[in-house]
């Protein structure tokens, strides 16, 4: 089987999910930076899985091909790369854009950098830093792996960066960045809904899934189960 196509809805998906309202009272906030902050906005944030077609956490592993339909013609598509295992150990600002069109957003060429705390900024995005990974689908990566995590819309950016930080452990599905100015870089391939909370006992949820979270993990409640699922050829 040829491998599958790697859809342009993909930069459509990240440049929603990358977007940054500016900072303000208007932007709802966290008293104690808690995690669930972060999956608060990926909830508000509607659409992360609707646009790609993916509705389950099975279907959107890297070993589960998918056709969906591209300009009328059938397209075989994968909706991640890798899925792993790892515990956030650092978070950092990476950058600040302005676009001197806010309507052509995907125009990266026309992107401004700006300081990460001017007010006029269309998207902002953290690096997040994973140690002790581990693959749970194949392949092979580096013990410490970053990657590109959009500031959502409409979030206060202090608050969204201190609750990355207090992820934990987690379970990510990623894919690369297919093109723009940060092509070849991991990235969340449901954006924060995409990633999932491990807790001591080897459970899984995604509650940035909010309501839709049991219909999205169906059945996948543990690392175990994530494993076996990722490893099985579907």
């Amino acid at each position: 089987m040829p491998h599958p196509r790697r859809l342009p809805v993909v930069a459509v998906l990240t440049a929603a999910l990358f977007g940054s309202a500016a900072c303000g009272s208007s932007h709802p906030t966290a008293a104690d930076g808690s995690p669930g902050y972060l999956f608060e906005r990926a909830d508000a944030v509607s659409g992360t899985t609707s646009s790609f077609g993916s509705t389950t956490l099975e279907a959107s592993l890297p070993n589960r091909v998918t056709t969906v339909t591209v300009d009328g013609a059938p397209v075989s598509t994968t909706f991640s790369d890798a899925v792993v295992l790892g515990t956030v150990a650092r978070v950092e600002r990476s950058e600040a854009v302005t676009y001197s069109d806010a309507e052509t957003q995907s125009d990266e060429p026309r992107a401004t950098v700006v300081d990460w705390n001017d007010p006029a900024a269309d998207e902002r995005s953290l690096l997040v830093t994973l140690t002790s990974v581990r693959s749970l689908g194949g392949g092979e990566y580096p013990s410490e792996l970053t990657f590109r995590l959009g500031v959502l819309v409409g979030s206060d950016p202090a608050e969204f960066m201190k609750a990355a930080e207090r992820l934990g452990e987690v379970a990510v599905l990623l894919r690369k960045r297919p093109d723009g100015r940060h092509q070849g870089e991991w990235i969340p391939a449901l954006g924060p809904a995409g990633i999932g909370v491990v807790d001591s006992d080897g459970s899984l949820t995604f509650p940035g899934m909010g309501a839709s979270m049991k219909t999205f993990q169906s059945g996948i409640d543990s690392v175990a189960e994530l494993e076996q699922a990722a490893s099985t050829r579907g």
